[in-house]
């Protein structure tokens, strides 16, 4: 059985004339959402990589939580 991934819990850290951005902490570093006010856009990312971009705040976090899952599980082994 896979072990279970905490969600990443966002909170807005920064609003910039056209930007809102947003943040979440974890072990395995610092993840980053993007609004984007001119174009109506979520793009996230982090330190390493850039994640995607989305049309909704909601679909962005699904994404980053998403991303972070397959990143704790590939530094993990278990039988299943």
């Amino acid at each position: 059985m896979k072990p279970e991934v905490e969600k990443l819990v966002f909170t807005e850290y920064e609003s910039d004339g056209n930007f809102i951005s947003f943040m979440a902490e974890s072990p395995f570093g610092t993840y980053y959402i993007d609004y984007d006010k001119t174009e109506k856009t979520y793009s996230s990312y982090c330190q390493y990589a850039e994640i995607g971009l989305d049309k909704t705040l909601i679909k962005a976090i699904n994404r980053v939580n998403d991303f972070h899952r397959a990143n704790v599980l590939s530094c993990l082994s278990w039988q299943e």
